[in-house]
């Protein structure tokens, strides 16, 4: 039993490592960067038709995973574009309001976590398959429910006026602010994921009873 479990983490350490460096690419980084960002914004958007929100890579980074949700009352920018168009300018005089997301911590290193503990178990290659899309689906959602969140309170804590809520919701939102952006919360999730899609009652219940078991005096 102890040869198969380092033979698993010894397998699921190479893929993950993998992951990280294949991900690190310059072409493949932009990509995934661009993906994330179209997402995020299409959910958004369609959550909050309300608000204005465009996404950009961070203007003083170089690098494309440091991402900038770019946001503000949409009643506000109409009533900016009419003044702009009055006086002629081609150019919009009104300050955006910025959140920032280091991307490999937010998403990206989670659910490449996610894969390798899903691709290094020993199933059979349909299964697996199976299991890394439905795992990549689970937590592409997971991701947008908190991009959500972190995005209502954020209404909120600029005080843009878009929406309304209670006292009860805005200090709810507060609070949970450290588990939707804590990198630990994201790992121990993308844990959860991987135990939910991997369960079988039966090879579960060996294991443990494997685990747990006594030598023979």
């Amino acid at each position: 039993m102890m040869k198969k479990l380092l033979t698993y983490f010894g397998l699921f350490c190479l893929i993950y490592f993998l992951l990280v460096f294949f991900f690190n690419l310059a072409p493949v980084r932009e990509g995934s960067a661009a993906f994330f960002r179209k997402n995020a914004e299409a959910t958004l958007t369609t959550l909050y038709p309300s608000a204005f929100i465009v996404t950009r890579q961070h203007p003083d980074e170089e690098s494309p995973y440091e991402i900038q949700l770019l946001y503000e009352n949409d009643a506000t920018m109409e009533e900016a574009k009419r003044q702009a168009k009055i006086n002629g300018q081609s150019n919009l005089d009104i300050e955006l309001q910025a959140y920032r997301l280091h991307l490999p911590a937010f998403f990206l290193y989670p659910l490449l976590f996610l894969l390798a503990l899903i691709a290094a178990n020993p199933i059979p290659l349909k299964k697996k398959l199976w299991n890394l899309f439905l795992g990549l689906l689970i937590f592409l959602l997971y991701t947008n429910i908190r991009l959500a969140f972190i995005m209502y309170h954020q209404f909120f804590a600029k005080n843009l006026g878009i929406y309304k809520a209670s006292d009860f919701t805005i200090n709810l939102l507060d609070n949970a602010q450290f588990f939707l952006t804590n990198i630990t919360a994201n790992f121990i999730v993308a844990s959860l994921v991987w135990v939910i899609i991997s369960f079988d009652k039966d090879k579960w219940q060996n294991f443990v009873e494997k685990l747990v078991e006594q030598p023979a005096k």
